[in-house]
Parts: structure tokens; sequence; C-alpha cells
């Protein structure tokens, strides 16, 4: 049974670390004079969309133990509303009326699977954990991964 979220997120961390050696060892290859060189006011640029993705992967992980996995993967389908409202209202990109019609096909699919949670639990394998918190932890996770694109750093 899955029980960890924390040591997925550290296996996470750790299995992308080795990234930074590539990159290191590209930049000791390369002449010094067309080495990319990092301020460290790039890097506390960077630092708040790493955080909203740490946040938006432990949440994740953590839902994962409220909900199934079926309901944990349809729900995730609602990063694509957060997308629309944030580039919508937050960029202040104009989306058509098809995108629109779209997102609202999306909305009504997310409630309905969504009110699932509301009803009373005839499965069996689900987790006896209330899967109400399962659902506002894939939103909220999902939010945090809208809001990191729409930061001033992407």
């Amino acid at each position: 049974a899955f029980a960890k979220p924390i040591m997925m997120l550290f296996l996470m961390f750790l299995a992308m670390s080795p990234a930074m050696g590539f990159w290191l060892f590209q930049q000791y290859q390369l002449p010094p004079d067309k080495r990319e060189h990092i301020d460290y006011g790039t890097m506390a640029i960077l630092i708040v969309p790493s955080i909203c993705d740490l946040l938006c992967t432990l949440l994740l992980l953590v839902a994962q133990l409220y909900i199934t996995a079926s309901l944990w993967q349809m729900l995730r389908g609602s990063i694509i509303i957060i997308t629309a409202l944030l580039k919508s209202f937050a960029l202040n990109h104009r989306l058509r009326i098809h995108m629109w019609l779209g997102v609202g096909v999306i909305t009504i699919a997310m409630v309905l699977v969504a009110s699932t949670t509301f009803f009373s639990n005839t499965d069996a394998s689900a987790t006896s954990k209330d899967p109400r918190i399962g659902v506002l932890l894939v939103v909220v996770g999902c939010i945090a991964q809208g809001v990191q694109c729409t930061l001033p750093s992407c």
C-alpha cells in the first residue's frame, strides 16, 4: 500500500539531483568565455517556482492516501481549469469561446467526478480515510502547479 508520500518526494528530488552534476560537467567542458554564469538573483527568483512545484508534488502525493488512484488521476484534470483561469485573469490573455466551452465541459466533468466522494463508498479497495480531504488536496496541489507558471520568473 502507498503510505509514504514524503519518502516519494525525497526520492523524486534525489533522482533529479544528478542533472546538476551533468550541467556542471557540461560547463566544465566549455571554454571559460562560453560558460553560463548564474548569479544569486537568478537563483533567488527560481526558488519560488521550485517551492510551488515541491508543494504541488507533496499535496498530490498525500492526496493519494485519501482517494483511489482513478479518482486522483481524473481530478488532476482540474489543472486545465486552473490554468485557463490564471491565464485569463492573472496574465490577461484572452481565451476564445471554444476554449471556454472546453473548460466548461471539463469543469462539469470534474464536479461530477468529485461529487462521488460525497456518496457512500461501497468499494472495498478504497481507503478508510475521508476522500473529501483527498479531493481538496488535489485541487490545492493543482492550484500550486498553476501558480508556478504565472509568476514573473516564468
